[in-house]
């Protein structure tokens, strides 16, 4: 899908982290395709769909093609990266690893506060499957995900397992390897409810469905 035009332009992203905000919101349009595989990134045409200067796109630039997420060749373009599945099986792996040991060493600390900010994310997951699209379905389902990462207040388990999740996304958007919609939705709504309850081993069997790993 081509950059947005300038009709569909951005709201100007706020001053105080404009860097930051600048690649969260290129990292978001790579990995739900907003920004194609392959396709060109002209500064010009960023500059104009998210309204802010050449400098904070050429340090969200830098950052994207240090995580892989595009690629700059000798003539000076950078286009999005293609999706490989190179490796994907061991991020999962990786990733549902970090994932259970977060359960058993925070799940029943964890306020009940940041608890309730899953429903949101578990309203949207829903809805994509409701909608039957498995890319809807995928990306939502890792924004429940995070959303539980960032829950922990572990930070280094939210930005580790996040990195690999770009990779883990774009490619299972286009493959969901095998999963059914019905199927993705049930595990999530039984590691929701088993988080919600703070039920330790019901959670961790539905993580193990979900990243398919072999119990303990």
């Amino acid at each position: 899908m081509p950059i947005p035009t300038s009709g569909e332009r951005q709201a100007p992203v706020s001053r105080r982290l404009l860097r930051d905000d600048v690649y969260d919101r290129m990292h978001a349009a790579i990995v739900d395709g907003t920004l194609a595989p392959g396709e060109t990134l002209r500064d010009e045409e960023l500059i104009a769909w998210l309204g802010v200067s050449r400098t904070p796109i050429r340090e969200a630039l830098l950052r994207l093609q240090e995580e892989g997420l595009v690629v700059a060749s000798p003539n000076n373009s950078t286009k999005v990266a293609e999706v490989r599945p190179d490796g994907l099986d061991d991020a999962i792996e990786v990733a549902g690893a970090l994932r259970r040991h977060a359960l058993r060493s925070t799940l029943q600390s964890v306020p009940r506060e940041q608890l309730e900010l899953l429903s949101e994310p578990m309203a949207a997951l829903r809805t994509a499957a409701q909608s039957g699209d498995h890319a809807a379905v995928a990306l939502a389902a890792f924004a429940y995900l995070e959303t539980f990462d960032r829950a922990t207040g572990n930070p280094v388990l939210a930005e580790t397992v996040r990195k690999m999740s770009a990779h883990m996304i774009r490619t299972l958007r286009e493959d969901p390897h095998g999963r059914s919609v019905p199927e993705i939705h049930g595990h999530f709504e039984d590691l929701h409810g088993a988080i919600v309850e703070r039920d330790l081993d019901g959670a961790l069997e539905s993580l193990q469905h979900i990243y398919r790993i072999s119990g303990e």
